[in-house]
């Protein structure tokens, strides 16, 4: 883990339906995620934050690989 960040398993229903693993700040403002859309599958990543260290973008796509 990188110091200041988390990461947190998110599901979605709604206007997206799927799982996310969201990259967050120690005060659970949300930084980054990787969102899997349940229909196709399909894998994207949303960055909500500039600046974001390059450590902590590694850290959330491994655990997306494993997770998601």
């Amino acid at each position: 883990m990188i110091e200041g960040y988390r990461l947190l398993l998110a599901s979605s229903v709604g206007d997206r339906e799927g799982m996310a693993i969201e990259l967050a700040l120690e005060d659970g403002t949300r930084v980054a995620e990787v969102f899997e859309d349940d229909e196709t599958g399909r894998q994207t990543v949303n960055v909500f934050l500039s600046d974001v260290p390059i450590d902590a973008i590694e850290m959330l796509l491994a655990e997306a690989r494993a997770r998601l």
